[in-house]
């Protein structure tokens, strides 16, 4: 799926899905973000890869297998 779509647009999907469900405080599970976002081929394992990769550059936290935002750090 990555070589079809940039990872700049799967990462903006997957962040757009965490600000929604971060409204209600409600953080995600790898297997949630990757279903509800704009990219319904899109791999569990390549979308795994693009939140580890958002989780390195500090814009989602990830723990007890659930990813969502740090309202501390989110740069909106």
């Amino acid at each position: 799926m990555k070589n079809k779509i940039s990872e700049n647009k799967i990462a903006k999907s997957l962040l757009k899905k965490l600000i929604y469900f971060d409204i209600f405080s409600y953080p995600l599970l790898p297997e949630e973000v990757v279903t509800y976002c704009d990219y319904p081929d899109l791999r569990l394992e390549e979308g795994i890869s693009v939140l580890e990769n958002l989780k390195t550059k500090k814009l989602i936290n990830y723990e007890a297998g659930f990813y969502y935002l740090d309202r501390k750090s989110t740069r909106l």
